[in-house]
């Protein structure tokens, strides 16, 4: 590709930007696809025919994808009459032919009959052709609509992968060596070993709803100008020069240049140098004052140049930028309601183990794997029975699980006593936990009281699991042990010094709770007796 670009700029002739469509090229597999076709103007020409535009049009059941250089808006009328070549191989073609043609009266000079003759012929082959073949037409348009449904498609998904354009091969080139990737059209990625595997899913990702998300984020801040592109890079403004004044960038001799190199120290001061391979049209010379307008106001330091996340005000990447960027773009609607957003934001606080946290997560959007939803994710047949594993009474959903099942039930009685909080169970999750915080105005009580309801959900799915794969009965007092003695486990290794004895947080863990991060908790030893038969804590 970079001989192909020599090439046009040494015969001094422009490759139109294509419209319609991104590639011209297809292979039967849908995967690979290639700009192979493309249309070369002189200046002259361009000069002549001012008013131009190349279109890309849909490829039918080919390979190629049919280009068409349209001037101005002229209409060229209706479309010529079509010939298709299966008709020769239908018997009844040539007596349709025979008799339109016997049928047909025309008086006048021969090449007068012969016209008419013909238009006529051209009705009847018309109206034979929607009674043998009807549909046909409107079968053939719905096949190839598909075809450019899956071809567009598979542009969107190709995304930030193709194109020199594509910012992330210039960033990955910055951070892994040109080694990595290369800026030329149809070159294969090499990935070190050690490359970021975020890299790699960055470039199946696309447009979504024609919003650029990555590159829109991503901007280059200038420093000392060795290490950025002048025409490449997006460093001034929201589009990169290349792409604002194309133009421009056909005919100039930098191309590959830096900011630092297209910058000179002039006798007035500093300005900039650019070398052009022919002189300027008029109208080119106020693109050129345009580009000028935009370096004006620079202000240049001795750091090195960087690239900066935009969605931080460190400019440092993170993931919940990201997550949250992308939320506000892939949910039309907010499907959440204020007290639910809340439950969202505290649970990420509490200090339980990531994995328990998570599954906590799992469960308020319903993605654990219940029987039910296993049963819609075709994992389990349909009819296999989806009753709720330990009491089949009902169908085992998240609710029921943790809620509405009688060992669920039984258990968050025995703990609510324990907590000195009793209520009447409600109709969702998300209730549920809020009434589980007891209206505590203490932050780490009620931190402390969310603590054990994730435990408590824990040791319910872990029952629940052991119920199904080790035919193992839950027990109601064994589950209630275990949840008080992983809560205070958890508690305990978030705290910097002990808190309490297990025979206090068995007793009163309200009171174990108030002490979490208080100057007077006792400085305690406190282990667990792994090695006694009904185990303990002792300090």
């Amino acid at each position: 590709m970079f001989l192909f670009n020599n090439f046009i700029g040494e015969l001094e002739v422009e490759d139109l930007n294509v419209l319609g469509r991104r590639y011209t090229w297809y292979h039967t597999n849908g995967r690979s696809m290639s700009r192979i076709d493309r249309v070369l103007i002189s200046e002259e020409w361009s000069q002549a025919w001012w008013e131009n535009s190349l279109w890309v049009l849909s490829r039918d059941v080919f390979d190629h994808c049919p280009l068409v250089l349209k001037h101005g808006g002229w209409d060229w009328g209706p479309k010529p009459f079509r010939f298709n070549n299966f008709w020769l191989e239908n018997l009844n073609f040539k007596g349709v032919v025979e008799e339109a043609w016997r049928n047909q009266n025309v008086s006048g000079w021969m090449s007068f009959v012969l016209k008419e003759k013909l238009k006529g012929l051209k009705v009847k082959i018309k109206e034979w052709n929607k009674e043998e073949y009807g549909g046909m037409e409107e079968r053939v348009e719905k096949l190839v609509e598909e075809i450019n449904d899956l071809d567009e498609l598979s542009e969107e998904v190709r995304g930030l992968s193709e194109g020199e354009e594509a910012l992330w091969k210039r960033v990955l080139v910055k951070k892994y060596g040109e080694g990595v990737s290369s800026l030329l059209d149809g070159s294969n990625l090499v990935w070190p070993r050690y490359a970021s595997l975020w890299w790699k899913e960055v470039v199946k990702l696309g447009d979504y709803g024609g919003l650029d998300w990555f590159n829109s984020v991503v901007k280059r801040k200038v420093g000392n100008r060795l290490a950025t592109s002048f025409w490449n890079d997006r460093w001034r403004g929201v589009k990169c020069f290349r792409l604002k004044y194309p133009r421009l960038f056909s005919v100039s001799n930098q191309k590959e240049a830096l900011v630092g190199e297209m910058r000179e120290i002039l006798e007035v001061g500093p300005g900039w140098k650019f070398l052009w391979r022919r002189n300027l049209f008029v109208w080119e010379e106020e693109l050129l004052l345009s580009l000028r307008e935009d370096l004006e106001g620079m202000v240049w330091s001795q750091e090195a140049d960087v690239w900066r996340w935009g969605l931080e005000e460190s400019g440092v990447f993170t993931v919940k930028s990201v997550y949250l960027s992308l939320e506000e773009v892939v949910l039309s609607e907010d499907r959440w309601r204020e007290d639910e957003k809340r439950v969202f934001k505290c649970l990420w606080k509490i200090p339980a183990p990531s994995k328990v946290v998570a599954f906590g997560w799992k469960v308020f959007h319903n993605r654990i794997p219940s029987k039910v939803n296993l049963v819609l994710r075709h994992v389990l047949p349909y009819e296999e029975s989806s009753l709720c594993a330990v009491c089949a009474r009902m169908e085992e959903t998240s609710l029921h699980i943790f809620l509405h099942c009688d060992l669920a039930i039984s258990v968050c009685l025995r703990i609510m006593i324990w907590l000195d909080c009793l209520f009447l169970t409600p109709s969702n999750l998300f209730v549920h936990w809020e009434c589980w915080g007891g209206g505590e105005r203490n932050k780490k009580v009620k931190r402390g009281r969310w603590l054990i309801w994730l435990a408590t959900i824990w040791v319910l799915w872990k029952a629940r699991n052991d119920n199904i794969f080790n035919q193992k009965i839950p027990i109601l007092d064994d589950i209630v042990e275990e949840i008080k003695v992983l809560s205070l486990r958890w508690l305990l290794s978030r705290t910097q010094s002990p808190i309490c004895l297990f025979y206090e947080w068995n007793w009163d863990p309200i009171s174990c709770l108030v002490r979490v991060g208080s100057r007077h908790s006792w400085r305690l030893v406190v282990c667990f007796d792994f090695g006694s038969a009904a185990g303990g804590w002792y300090c």
